[in-house]
């Protein structure tokens, strides 16, 4: 008994190390796909630019989500020189709310990518405290109700 007790332990604690690793990934890439701005640069120079930046950043959210469980707190996680999560949602919310047109490349199924938004935005909501992206939250309830079945947070 005793040594599978020592083997799982083991096995939690390579686990606990590899999603560390994976966290320490998910801080580099803040700084590599994230702009000053909150722009997703990479998906920005896509076709689809705005479906792009929301699949983007809900990667982001469900990486945040997972550091969350090993006591990393990407959400609030900002580089030295300034790049962070909190950035990238408030550079969508806008247009996400309605309040701003999208200005790069077209829009392709908007109404499944603001479908999708509505739940990492509303993660956002309790992580930040932002008028901004509770506009954004309201107006997507608005057209979309407040359950959905991609209601994954």
């Amino acid at each position: 008994f005793h040594p599978q007790l020592v083997e799982g332990a083991g096995r939690r604690q390579h686990a606990h190390h590899a999603a560390f690793r994976r966290m320490q990934i998910g801080k580099q890439q803040i700084r590599e796909q994230i702009a000053l701005n909150g722009s997703l640069p990479h998906e920005m120079k896509r076709d689809w630019a705005f479906s792009y930046s929301v699949y983007g950043l809900r990667a982001f959210t469900v990486l945040a989500e997972c550091g969350e469980r090993i006591g990393e707190d990407l959400w609030n996680y900002k580089t030295p020189d300034g790049y962070n999560l909190q950035s990238a949602y408030l550079f969508l919310a806008p247009y996400l709310s309605g309040q701003k047109e999208w200005e790069w490349g077209s829009v392709r199924e908007n109404e499944q990518t603001e479908r999708i938004a509505l739940p990492m935005m509303k993660r956002a909501v309790k992580k930040y405290d932002s008028t901004i992206l509770m506009q954004a939250v309201r107006h997507l309830q608005t057209l979309y109700g407040k359950s959905l079945k991609y209601d994954w947070i």
